[in-house]
């Protein structure tokens, strides 16, 4: 043990790893007797807290009874010696018995007595303590430093290599010098094929970076964007940006994965910059768990705003046909006459219209509620396009206004491939949409052409237009024009038009000024509504 102890040992920093990694306790003692170091093994031996024992002298802790003099006993502590035995009090007054070993070492010129210590609990215990004692006692310090480094080293090993986290180091100049299995798990790309050859750019590139423009003016000199990509990374390190920020990282198969990065600079004992260590934890599955419930809860707000705005609306827009149908039920219940039966006829056909009325919006209603629940299923067939739109726009002559009529006009292929049903409610919406905000007298004209790739529908009418401002909102639920506020509607109908269109794989535009008219253009593409739907009759 003694052997070598001061060419072991030359340093402050190897003393107090020697000390705290020794299997046994340890006591430094300086010229004057007074106890300088001690490990938290002795400290246990003798009962005591760590800080109780510093600076006490040695002889505090030896039994008075034994009939050695206390400079004696001094004298041999500070001599080197093999194993020897002896009794200690303990804190609290009770008697223990211990072995131990003493050499010495000279640090900055002073000399310090080493005393290692074993407890010794009755005469089976003594001989086995013995044994090992004198095993663990004799090994040298350098020996039971590199011991307890490389216990370290392989724990250390062990964490990195089992985090869920991945975890690189990097020089100063930026190279990764360790990057453990969770980030090649990540990345797709080998420790061997990453360590001292390349920086974090591979799977990092700083144009993948989520700083706002402000954040790196008040953080990062003005000169980043001309200094190199190593310069870059370590500006941004250095300047706090690589705090716990949400970021891309690239597989080399070309997936991505996201993370929560954080890069922090390791300093010496100089404070001087030596590398840098990255720790990240892959968020993706959290990330696509967040985006779920965004969307969950988005469709949840909606749906409680639809059911407020038809609560809103109802009251409003089923005021009227109920009070038609009522005071029209009630009239006509008088005229019993035959001479009234003209009168009778045009009260039952108020409340017919009434009734249709409330159709209508209970209709637009329930397709809203099927568009929010991702409930439209398109079943594609084959029509004659010219003849279903002549049987719709029959069933809207009877909302025409005087002297309003409809001009319909088809060019090209009549059979198709379409979904009838979202059909009749396209054309439902927009031609009575039209009628409604055009003046009497007036023509809506429907145009339809069909060619090999295209079904193209048109509706233009002579009404009030909208403005450039209404058209950015025109597809909203429940918007309404500023010059329609004073007409019936629900403000459904073009949300519920645009929806089925898009369900079909279509376009639609607007195209409008204020007093000068509206058209509304639709364009099917049928080879890709035939590719994206299966359900075809």
């Amino acid at each position: 043990m003694t052997k070598g102890i001061n060419e072991d040992i030359q340093s402050v920093e190897q003393l107090d790893i020697f000390i705290e990694s020794a299997p046994f306790g340890i006591l430094m003692i300086d010229e004057t007797d007074h106890i300088y170091k001690i490990n938290s093994i002795a400290a246990h031996i003798f009962k005591y807290e760590y800080h109780e024992l510093l600076g006490k002298k040695i002889n505090h802790l030896i039994n008075k009874s034994i009939n050695i003099s206390d400079e004696y006993l001094l004298q041999a502590f500070h001599q080197q010696q093999p194993v020897q035995q002896l009794t200690a009090h303990e804190n609290g007054g009770g008697t223990i018995h211990i072995e131990y070993h003493s050499s010495i070492i000279e640090l900055g010129g002073r000399k310090y007595t080493i005393l290692y210590i074993n407890k010794l609990d009755s005469a089976t215990i003594h001989t086995h303590h013995r044994h090992n004692s004198q095993n663990s006692l004799n090994k040298g310090p350098l020996e039971l430093i590199n011991e307890k480094q490389h216990q370290i080293i392989e724990l250390q090993r062990t964490i990195l290599d089992n985090a869920k986290m991945m975890i690189f180091l990097m020089d100063a100049t930026g190279t990764i010098t360790f990057f453990n299995p969770e980030a090649v798990r990540i990345t797709g790309v080998t420790s061997e094929e990453v360590e001292y050859k390349l920086n974090p750019s591979f799977f990092l590139g700083i144009d993948n970076l989520t700083f706002t423009p402000r954040e790196l003016e008040y953080n990062v000199d003005s000169d980043i964007e001309s200094a190199s990509e190593s310069d870059q990374f370590k500006k941004l390190i250095l300047s706090n940006l690589f705090n716990e920020i949400e970021c891309p990282v690239y597989h080399k198969n070309g997936f991505v994965s996201t993370v929560c990065l954080s890069i922090t600079p390791l300093n010496n004992s100089e404070q001087e910059i030596f590398g840098f260590l990255g720790l990240a934890k892959d968020i993706s599955e959290r990330k696509k768990a967040e985006i779920n419930l965004l969307e969950s809860l988005k469709k949840e707000k909606n749906l409680n705003e639809l059911k407020s705005r038809f609560v809103s609306m109802a009251s409003h827009e089923f005021r009227t046909p109920l009070s038609t149908i009522l005071s029209s039920a009630f009239l006509a219940e008088k005229y019993v006459d035959t001479e009234d039966q003209y009168k009778r006829k045009k009260h039952l056909d108020r409340i017919v219209q009434s009734v249709n009325i409330l159709t209508n919006i209970l209709n637009e209603f329930l397709n809203v509620g099927k568009i929010e629940e991702g409930k439209l299923t398109v079943h594609i067939k084959s029509i004659n396009l010219p003849y279903e739109l002549r049987e719709d726009l029959n069933d809207l002559k009877s909302i025409l206004k005087p002297g309003q009529r409809l001009d319909y006009q088809h060019e090209g292929m009549e059979t198709v491939m379409l979904d009838n049903f979202m059909l009749k409610i396209i054309i439902t919406n927009l031609v009575s949409n039209a009628i409604k905000f055009s003046p009497e007298d007036s023509v809506i004209s429907i145009r339809t052409a069909v060619d090999a790739d295209k079904i193209k529908i048109s509706v233009k009418d002579e009404g009030i237009g909208i403005s450039s401002e209404d058209q950015e909102h025109l597809m909203e639920r429940f918007f309404r024009g500023a010059n329609a506020v004073n007409i019936q509607g629900t403000g459904l109908g073009l949300h519920i038009v645009s929806k089925y269109v898009e369900r079909l794989n279509g376009k639609i535009k607007c195209n409008s000024a204020l007093l000068k008219g509206t058209t509304f253009n639709i364009i099917f593409y049928q080879k890709k509504l035939l590719d994206e739907n299966d359900s075809v009759d």
